[in-house]
């Protein structure tokens, strides 16, 4: 388990943090194999939308062992193993992970979000600065190109719409007739535990519906809001979210009136999936970001 840190100061579960309704989130923990300083920072993992912990298992064990301190890897709420919530708004996620790393006597941590957990975690950095080592954040920017809210609600109602009846009583059959329409998000399927002729989703998925403006949309009130610390921004040459294979200068400009420190990184032959189309060269560089701290 990770070392309980007890000595939290009260003072970073602030007024604002108390005032907005957490849900309990679900993490796995991997730790190095031997020879490790047990007071080393953690990195925490945040998944995207529709993913989980688990689609984080590989990387955070390499990493884990790379990086020669503990991994976190958290279901956000509405996905995985994490409670469900009617909202999800950036806001609340980020005060989500703060009670999470709270309970478990964390009080500083490397942090690490992949697209939606992006934006959850630069949230995180710009509301409470004194929890975050460090923030890396795998393509996603304050601001997202215009088309991808589209993509996102599309792609949810073909899951929506997906027949989830049990034709021959196998969960397993099901997935594999999700796929040709679902690709990486079957395993979301899962039994349904009062119906033994239905499967469900593991994933809340009404609520993210219902939520996908919140979260295709960055959060207005966080302007004005800094963080300073260190920074790197991944982003995938193939990405629908760097059109022209870069970071555009629009999004650098964005990105600098929230993060005075930004170092970025375009890794080729990968979309935006960059840590499972390119896992080595995203570990290379996440471990070259941290080890350059």
């Amino acid at each position: 388990m990770v070392k309980k840190l007890c000595s939290w100061p009260p003072s970073l579960l602030n007024k604002a943090s108390k005032s907005i309704s957490t849900v309990q989130l679900s993490h796995a923990e991997y730790l190095p194999e031997s020879g490790w300083e047990k007071d080393r920072v953690p990195l925490v993992i945040l998944h995207g939308l529709c993913g989980s912990k688990n689609n984080w298992h590989i990387i955070s064990k390499k990493l884990a062992q790379r990086l020669n301190r503990p991994v976190l890897a958290v279901d956000a709420r509405n996905h995985g193993d994490s409670d469900h919530a009617p909202s999800m708004q950036y806001r609340e996620m980020a005060q989500d992970v703060v009670a999470h790393l709270d309970e478990l006597c964390i009080p500083r941590a490397h942090i690490l979000g992949h697209s939606m957990g992006g934006r959850t975690v630069m949230a995180l950095a710009l509301l409470q600065p004194e929890l975050v080592e460090s923030l890396i954040v795998e393509d996603s920017t304050p601001n997202w190109p215009s088309g991808v809210g589209s993509i996102i609600r599309n792609y949810l109602e073909v899951m929506k719409a997906v027949d989830m009846s049990l034709l021959d009583g196998s969960v397993a059959s099901l997935r594999k007739r999700a796929i040709d329409q679902l690709e990486s998000v079957e395993k979301n399927i899962v039994a349904d535990k009062d119906n033994p002729s239905s499967a469900v989703w593991r994933l809340n998925l009404d609520a993210i519906y219902d939520s996908l403006d919140d979260i295709v949309s960055w959060d207005s009130s966080l302007a004005g809001l800094q963080y300073t610390g260190p920074s790197c921004f991944i982003g995938g040459a193939k990405s629908v979210h760097q059109p022209t294979g870069e970071f555009s200068q629009e999004q650098k400009d964005n990105v600098a009136l929230y993060f005075t420190s930004p170092q970025y990184h375009i890794i080729q032959d990968a979309g935006h999936w960059v840590h499972s189309e390119q896992p080595q060269r995203f570990m290379d560089c996440v471990q070259d970001f941290l080890n350059g701290l």
